[in-house]
């Protein structure tokens, strides 16, 4: 676990980010992720791609999700209108601008691709605005052709199906956005961004909650998917962004920890469940893929990742570590003999269909989100070393059999030496006692620190 993430993770996060992942026709949510992890530790050098992306979006708030890197025309899945991209903006926004550690990063200038320019905070606000206002009947952000699924393309073909996974990621790049503004002691912008959360979570709550679950949205003729009746089909990333978002509250955060884990196997928890066995015109594409491989119930680590961090989130830790290592090449239910994957990388998924020889079996391929996601988690909510624009923040979150670990994290221009002690009740900081909530912070510092678990 140490060699993975402090080498072969960084490599594949670089690798991703700096090539754009070999492509030259992407959509910018992989940009925007793989970016988002190398801001962990290479925050300069991950705002010029991030930036890049940025500029894509136009003055009305809204950014296609796919474009061209070259100025090549687009072409087949390039054409399509998929609804998350403001999402992304607002997300990987507001995390570069807590890595970098700096408010006044919010002020830099970026241009629109039709006309005008503004600050970063004011193209994060204008995504926000444009994705929030853009729902349908039941106040549910409409998909149009696919949200973070791409292949769930048949919902919204007519333009009025809705997404509930949206709506929560409007949600949670909401109370982002809310949390650096109020770091920031802003006066304009905080109300706007507040009232977005209220008003898309009552709809949430309104006409999504199904007993154990968030059912997925509503198709374009208002029938509910991804619910009892819908063979009673679960989707794991309308769960885990249900208790990212805060949409989740009270006994439903509990509720569905248990419904998460009727999805669960020993690869990790599968992305759709059941998956899909024949074409199904309602949902699109994603009926025609293997059952059990990519997003058609395979255990897709990038959803596997955002399952780990909402762990983090709920303060879990010993599930949190659970989920982590077993997307792992190294999982101990499913090891490589079985999944022939190289100990290098976290592939895209792990084959599920249980009764099928390549149960178990690795796609083998290293472009996804998984990686940024993969290092957050470790870093942000099981060390709990949290990077803000007023210093580094210690939460952490450490599994009960880990009893004395450490970490590294550099901050601006210091670096921060951490010891994390289970038999040990306090803190030190160069050998003092702190009690404060945000650590020193001096240019160009090396700071010493035992943090006391007991």
């Amino acid at each position: 676990m140490n060699i993975f993430v402090n080498l072969w993770i960084k490599k594949q996060i670089v690798y991703l980010t700096r090539t754009n992942r070999m492509g030259t026709i992407c959509p910018i949510r992989n940009q925007l992720q793989d970016a988002m992890g190398y801001s962990l530790f290479e925050p300069q050098k991950a705002k010029e791609f991030m930036y890049d992306v940025f500029s894509t979006q136009q003055s009305n708030g809204y950014i296609k999700q796919w474009h061209t890197t070259n100025g090549a025309p687009l072409a087949g899945i390039a054409l399509l209108e998929h609804c998350d991209g403001p999402i992304w903006v607002v997300v990987c926004g507001c995390i570069l601008v807590n890595q970098i550690g700096d408010a006044d990063v919010l002020n830099n200038i970026i241009p629109f691709s039709d006309s005008g320019e503004a600050t970063l905070l004011e193209h994060m606000i204008k995504a926000l605005r444009y994705i929030s206002k853009d729902v349908g009947q039941h106040g549910i952000c409409l998909m149009h052709d696919g949200d973070w699924t791409d292949p769930i393309n048949g919902i919204g073909r007519k333009g009025r199906g809705e997404s509930a996974w949206a709506s929560m990621g409007v949600m949670y790049a909401a109370k982002l956005l809310k949390e650096l503004l109020n770091n920031i002691g802003d006066t304009c912008y905080i109300d706007e961004v507040t009232e977005i959360w209220e008003s898309i979570d009552k709809a949430v709550n309104s006409v999504l909650w199904q007993d154990d679950r968030y059912i997925g949205g509503f198709d374009d003729d208002s029938k509910p998917f991804a619910d009892r009746d819908d063979n009673n089909r679960i989707m794991l990333n309308v769960q885990t962004w249900a208790l990212l978002s805060g949409a989740a509250r009270g006994e439903k955060r509990e509720i569905i920890k248990k419904t998460i884990k009727k999805i669960s196997g020993k690869l990790g928890p599968y992305t759709i469940y059941p998956g899909f066995d024949n074409w199904d015109s309602r949902w699109g594409r994603i009926s025609l893929k293997k059952n059990g491989t990519t997003e058609n119930g395979a255990v897709y680590c990038h959803a596997a990742m955002f399952k780990a961090f909402s762990d983090g989130v709920l303060g879990d830790a010993d599930a949190m570590l659970d989920t982590l290592l077993r997307v792992t090449p190294f999982n101990s239910d499913n090891q490589i003999r079985s999944n022939r994957q190289l100990p290098l990388f976290i592939p895209n998924y792990y084959y599920s269909f249980e009764n099928s020889v390549n149960y178990g079996r690795s796609s083998c391929n290293y472009e996804t989100g998984s990686a940024a996601w993969f290092l957050m988690t470790v870093m942000e909510e099981l060390f709990g070393v949290k990077s803000t624009v007023n210093g580094i923040v210690l939460e952490p979150n450490i599994p009960e059999k880990w009893d004395n670990i450490s970490c590294t994290r550099k901050y601006r221009n210091s670096v921060y030496n951490i010891v994390f002690k289970r038999s040990f009740n306090k803190i030190l900081v160069n050998g003092k006692t702190f009690n404060e909530k945000v650590l020193p912070y001096e240019d160009n510092m090396v700071y010493n620190i035992i943090y006391g678990l007991s």
